[in-house]
């Protein structure tokens, strides 16, 4: 379901407020709703004051992601920003207190919660601590990790010198690797 229309009888500065969010008589998609919506707002004094962003990072390279918030708040620095994004790289260039994490709750509503991660942690720290998966690893990666642990298990109790060698050499390839600490 796509949002068509905003509209706000009374509320502080608004007042009979509405916005059509479809595509206009003549084009392609006219009557479909939009799919992206960029709001600025201006204060009266004519400085931009808010400025939307949904998905910034789509079809963005990791390193331009890296920059691109730092990047957006110094061209216009007196604006304030809402970025809605699913990309951990974006989401940890903000503090905690800035970050809000979208949910469904148990009655399927919406709840959000503020981010817990620090700000300029790995992508895979906001997965796991912001996002809430288990880890960050993909099948592939997870099942390494298995093998990592049984490997080291069996390195633990096992008292022949050779096969402790071997284990070790496996270790290390897993290790280096899949950045597994030794």
């Amino acid at each position: 379901m796509k949002i068509t229309k905003i509209e706000i009888k009374n509320y502080h500065q608004f007042k009979n407020f509405s916005i059509d969010l479809t595509y206009p008589q003549g084009h392609s998609k006219a009557g479909k709703p939009l799919d992206k919506i960029c709001f600025i707002g201006q204060s009266g004094t004519g400085k931009s004051t808010i400025i939307l962003f949904d998905e910034v990072e789509n079809s963005l390279y990791p390193d331009v992601q890296q920059e691109l918030i730092s990047y957006y708040t110094k061209i216009a620095s007196e604006a304030q920003f809402f970025f809605a994004t699913h990309s951990p790289i974006i989401a940890s260039q903000f503090e905690p207190c800035e970050r809000f994490i979208l949910k469904f709750d148990k009655n399927n509503f919406i709840k959000a919660i503020r981010g817990k991660a620090p700000e300029g942690v790995t992508s895979n720290d906001i997965l796991i601590n912001d996002f809430n998966l288990e880890n960050a690893l993909m099948l592939k990666g997870q099942k390494m990790w298995d093998k990592y642990l049984k490997l080291r298990k069996k390195l633990i109790l096992s008292k022949d010198e050779k096969e402790k060698k071997d284990l070790i050499s496996q270790l290390n390839k897993i290790g280096q690797l899949y950045n597994f600490e030794n």
